[in-house]
């Protein structure tokens, strides 16, 4: 019997309870990796703003510090690693620097292209400028000295393409684990004559805010729904949204209720980068999705069949209206969709190139 690799995980992200959705991806990967390999998980957590100053001073994207880098060489020093899996394409520098010393195999994910999702967040902040300036060293250096790289979509491929050069290795959608009972769900059950629960979630970024408040503005007046939004940090402006129609629950331990209750979901994402998680999580509760060309990039599907393309308030008030008046709660072809091309079980067979290195 084969033995099984030695891999050092490296991450921003809290994979020991993931609930955004970076977290969530993070999490997907390192589940696959284990079914290759033993993996040990080294997480860069957040530090003081005076410790984040200071990375840059070494081209460091915070917050990976000068302690990091220090921690992370004595592992490899001390373990017999055969591949390091960079979790994040922000982390070029270590990736240049540990891939040629320790001549191993290396492998970087891009959970976006950083470059243009920082430019998005922080605008034309001039303050913000060095921040861009580490992102787009920091993947130009993941993309030249990784052994291998993937990416979410094709158009995060051909931007990275566009931005540094060369294409990413390989292409593995967003992945999630099936955790749903399907007895739990009323297959085909038709609507009763109640308020619709329409759920948007998403956690209190940019994007999200910025979707979820023009979603309100334009739309929201011409449905006879309930909305629900769920997500992290959403809690902080509850007193924005008051309205009799509107109720705001923010961060959770545990959404599955939340979709469980729900009519259908939004995803009036405007920008942006890599795939939104938030869209395979509905998938996997078959549930109806209503959303922008943005919320649905990265996923290969028939918008009519799985809820409906709306880039206007016109085609979200249309679509709704129609979907209420015909639709059932269930939608088999988002549930099926999802078994076939976002379960995890697919994401084990993508990450099947570690057995031939």
């Amino acid at each position: 019997m084969k033995m099984k690799k030695k891999i050092l995980f490296i991450t921003f992200n809290n994979i020991n309870h993931p609930k955004s959705g970076g977290e969530q991806c993070s999490f997907q990967n390192y589940l696959a990796l284990n079914e290759y390999g033993n993996v040990d998980v080294y997480q860069i957590t957040h530090q003081s703003k005076f410790k984040s100053f200071l990375s840059v001073f070494n081209l460091f994207f915070p917050p990976v510090s000068l302690l990091n880098f220090k921690e992370i060489n004595q592992f490899l020093k001390s373990k017999q690693y055969e591949t390091i899996f960079f979790d994040h394409s922000l982390l070029g520098i270590l990736v240049k620097y540990f891939t040629r010393k320790y001549r191993i195999s290396s492998i970087v994910f891009f959970h976006n292209v950083e470059f243009d999702y920082i430019s998005v967040r922080f605008g034309k902040n001039l303050l913000k400028y060095p921040y861009k300036l580490l992102a787009k060293i920091n993947e130009r250096y993941s993309v030249k000295y990784s052994n291998y790289s993937i990416c979410l979509s094709e158009r995060d491929n051909e931007r990275i393409f566009k931005l540094y050069g060369k294409k990413c290795d390989y292409i593995f959608p967003i992945t999630f684990i099936d955790t749903v009972k399907i007895n739990n769900i009323k297959l085909g059950q038709d609507f009763i004559n109640h308020h619709k629960v329409c759920l948007f979630v998403g956690s209190f970024i940019k994007p999200n805010y910025f979707g979820i408040k023009w979603f309100i503005d334009n739309v929201l007046d011409h449905l006879n729904v309930k909305l629900v939004i769920v997500g992290k940090g959403f809690e902080s402006v509850r007193s924005e949204f008051q309205k009799p129609n509107i109720d705001v629950i923010g961060t959770v331990d545990d959404i599955t209720n939340y979709y469980l209750t729900s009519d259908f979901v939004i995803s009036p994402i405007f920008s942006g980068g890599g795939m939104k998680v938030k869209v395979a999580e509905a998938l996997m509760y078959g549930k109806n999705i209503f959303g922008t060309t943005e919320a649905f990039s990265g996923y290969e599907l028939d918008y009519d069949k799985v809820g409906g393309l709306c880039n206007s308030s016109n085609e979200f008030i249309e679509k709704i209206n129609n979907y209420i008046s015909t639709g059932t709660k269930y939608n088999n072809y988002s549930r099926d969709v999802f078994i076939q091309k976002f379960s995890h079980s697919s994401l084990i067979i993508n990450y099947d190139f570690l057995s031939k290195i």
